[in-house]
């Protein structure tokens, strides 16, 4: 009877041996644990470093996990999750289709009525696409001038001029406009807000005349020595992607302004001082404020500033 307490204790002893000393603080038995000792990094919780191949292995793959785990809660990714088509691609193509039919609508030499009625149309369609993404977080603003009616006298002058008509519906379809009947017996115009590729190719019919504008301005009085209008037809090959973004750097109507304190402001303007000077030291142009992000950006912290307190 004795021997089997004897074997009973020694088990238990054995048992109890490693969580014994890492109450007595023992580093030593750390590694004993079944599981690995971890440390705090960052704010986040990370395994130890420890020798041999199969610790580092372990830690690999933890940190891969955990990378993985930071990046699908952060929303990167979502972009190619929420849409059905290759971003860049569309883009090159959407911008290629508007440059041709903007070179349709300006045929001709750059003088006369026809070409003022061109650059008048031209400008309706930016103003236009201008209200319609200055709306976008207002569904009822965005419904009433997301609209077009055909049988009125303000499209009938700008999109449908007999020289340029079918150039410039042309160019409301490569925006994502689609025409359809309705309710009333009549024709309509109507972007079509909730899709994806329409606001791609919005945004990159907008960015078409935008770069037209300016190389009409750069242009200058010299129009009046060419005999047509190529000089003013943007390339694909000029623009990329981003300049997308700096469309609409004003401060968006859905985002309430947020009045930063004199620290956040003097925060704000030294981090882009840091910025730019080293965007400087790299040959690299400086960065303008963008007001639509900053704006964006300053609304979350406020946001999680009210939420930690």
């Amino acid at each position: 009877a004795w021997a089997w307490v004897l074997v009973v204790a020694a088990v238990v002893c054995w048992w109890i041996w490693p969580w014994l000393l890492k109450l007595r603080g023992d580093p030593a038995a750390d590694a004993s644990l079944l599981a690995p000792a971890r440390k705090e990094a960052g704010g986040r919780r990370l395994l130890q470093e420890t020798s041999g191949p199969a610790a580092s292995g372990l830690a690999a793959s933890a940190e891969a996990e955990l990378s993985r785990r930071t990046i699908a809660e952060a929303g990167v990714g979502r972009i190619a999750g929420d849409v059905d088509f290759e971003v860049q691609e569309a883009f090159r193509s959407a911008f290629v289709g508007a440059s041709a039919l903007l070179a349709q609508v300006l045929t001709g030499p750059p003088t006369g009525q026809v070409y003022t009625a061109a650059v008048s149309a031209l400008k309706r369609l930016a103003e236009i696409l201008d209200r319609i993404f200055a709306a976008a977080a207002n569904p009822n603003e965005l419904a009433r001038v997301s609209c077009l009616r055909e049988a009125s006298e303000v499209f009938r002058r700008d999109f449908g001029a007999p020289q340029i008509s079918e150039a410039m519906q042309g160019l409301l379809s490569a925006a994502g406009f689609e025409r359809g009947a309705d309710g009333s017996g009549g024709v309509t115009w109507a972007f079509q807000s909730g899709e994806p590729l329409a606001q791609l190719r919005g945004l990159t019919v907008r960015l078409c005349l935008q770069k037209s504008a300016e190389l009409q301005k750069l242009r200058g009085p010299g129009r009046f020595l060419h005999t047509d209008n190529s000089a003013v037809i943007p390339s694909v090959e000029d623009v990329s992607v981003a300049d997308l973004v700096d469309l609409y750097r004003m401060r968006p109507c859905g985002v309430a302004e947020q009045r930063p304190s004199a620290r956040e402001r003097n925060l704000e303007a030294d981090i882009r001082a840091k910025l730019n000077q080293r965007r400087a030291d790299k040959g690299m142009n400086a960065l303008a404020l963008h007001e639509g992000l900053a704006a964006i950006c300053r609304t979350l912290a406020d946001q999680q500033r009210a939420r930690s307190r």
